[in-house]
């Protein structure tokens, strides 16, 4: 499963507000890793935007009951 945020500019803010980045060259190597990331993305069983977390942690939820209780 992999999990991503809604775009970079959501995911550079994040990073921002969660002081994960001490200065902007590191911030810019963490969202090029990221990109990198993203780029293997449908090598998953599936993906999950974290555009509300809520959200994306009920669809996790709910795709890791179907893959233990498949139909």
């Amino acid at each position: 499963m992999f999990v991503k945020a809604p775009s970079r500019a959501v995911q550079r803010q994040r990073l921002l507000d969660r002081g994960a980045a001490d200065d902007p060259v590191s911030l810019e190597r963490r969202l090029d890793r990221a990109d990198a990331e993203e780029r293997l993305a449908d090598q998953f069983d599936a993906v999950v935007v974290n555009d509300d977390v809520d959200h994306a942690v009920t669809t996790i939820l709910d795709l890791l009951a179907a893959r233990r209780h498949p139909a």
